[in-house]
């Protein structure tokens, strides 16, 4: 085995280019998704559409050629799988899926796939159920797990929209008394699954194509999607730049925290992480804490 190191400045960065934006409906997921895929690949180049949503990306044809390919039910990882593989070998310059939300709500998705296992392992006892339920989470987290995998090994750029929705969340105020909290919009998929995506962006139906919110983003990728401007071709333009060798991000210690196998692990490298680092980190720390900690869960 030789191993040997390079300085970063001569090294390309990953190919792996995953972006997401998430939204209700009107806010611009599947425009600017269109958007981004047509200034990644130029004019002449060709992105294709894995649709999940009964052949909607068609209505946008006449503004942008693409290929389709209309992904029907199981909404299952390895339906998604096999669809990014085919995408993927077909050469395309981009790949949208639109959406990745029914891989974990859809019919056949994540959470109809540990409903299932639960009622053959629990034959209808309820009490049996409630034991019962994270250990039913076991083979659809597996299967989700080799679909991020194979994600995060693509070659090819990949957009994907998400739908969101309004959560609440519990918590207790000064005098100890439970409050419901608005916990704002949340993107419908597996928790950790934006801390995956170089770019994460929040969309909504009062400005549509404008990100109300991004995932924490490096230096060189304010430019590409700065706050209150609508997402354009310039967008997915910039993105192939930065790519082609353009400067290297900060190292992102999300992947490693997320794939610690053991809570000594996590306690390990929670110490090697930087200081300054540390606070933009600590929700992901804590999940991954909480999900080592929960006896018989796969870990995901």
């Amino acid at each position: 085995m030789n191993y040997h190191f390079k300085p970063s400045k001569d090294e390309l960065v990953s190919k792996t280019v995953l972006l997401a934006v998430a939204g209700t409906t009107g806010s611009g997921k599947t425009e600017s998704a269109m958007r981004i895929a047509r200034g990644i690949v130029g004019d002449n180049g060709k992105f294709c559409v894995i649709d999940t949503e009964n052949r909607r990306a068609l209505n946008k044809k006449s503004r942008y050629q693409f290929d389709h390919m209309d992904l029907k039910a199981p909404y299952s990882p390895d339906n998604f799988k096999g669809a990014i593989d085919a995408a993927e070998q077909a050469q395309y310059g981009a790949i949208i899926v639109d959406n990745l939300s029914h891989e974990w709500f859809g019919e056949g998705g994540c959470t109809d796939m540990q409903e299932e296992a639960l009622e053959r392992m629990s034959k209808g006892d309820t009490d049996k159920a409630a034991r019962l339920t994270a250990l039913a989470w076991k083979g659809p987290k597996q299967k989700h797990k080799k679909l991020m995998y194979r994600i995060m090994q693509c070659a090819v750029p990949i957009i994907f929209c998400l739908r969101a929705e309004p959560k609440i969340k519990f918590q207790k105020d000064n005098d100890g008394k439970m409050q419901v909290v608005d916990a704002g919009w949340q993107p419908i998929c597996e928790k950790m699954f934006g801390y995956e995506m170089l770019i994460y962006a929040l969309l909504m139906p009062e400005n549509p194509g404008v990100p109300v919110m991004l995932k924490k983003l490096e230096p060189e990728f304010e430019a590409m999607f700065p706050l209150g401007q609508q997402i354009t071709e310039e967008s997915g333009k910039l993105i192939v730049a930065w790519a082609a060798g353009s400067k290297a991000v900060q190292h992102d210690w999300r992947d490693e925290i997320i794939n610690a196998q053991s809570l000594d692990e996590l306690a390990a490298l929670w110490k090697k992480i930087p200081k300054d680092e540390k606070a933009a980190l600590e929700t992901a720390k804590n999940t991954r804490k909480k999900e080592l900690e929960i006896p018989g869960e796969q870990l995901i």
